[in-house]
C-alpha cells in the first residue's frame, strides 16, 4: 500500500509542482472533513 501511494505522489509531482500537489490535497480533504461533518 505505501509503495503504491509512493507511485502515485511522484506520478502527480511529475506533472505539478508539489505547492499545486499539497493545496489540491488540502481541498480534498476540506471537501471530505465538510462532508462527513454533514453526515455526522
Amino acid at each position: 500500500r505505501g509503495v503504491e501511494d509512493r507511485g502515485y505522489f511522484h506520478w502527480l509531482s511529475g506533472r505539478k509542482n508539489i505547492d499545486e500537489v499539497v493545496e489540491i490535497h488540502k481541498r480534498i480533504r476540506r471537501l471530505v472533513r465538510e462532508e462527513a461533518g454533514k453526515l455526522g
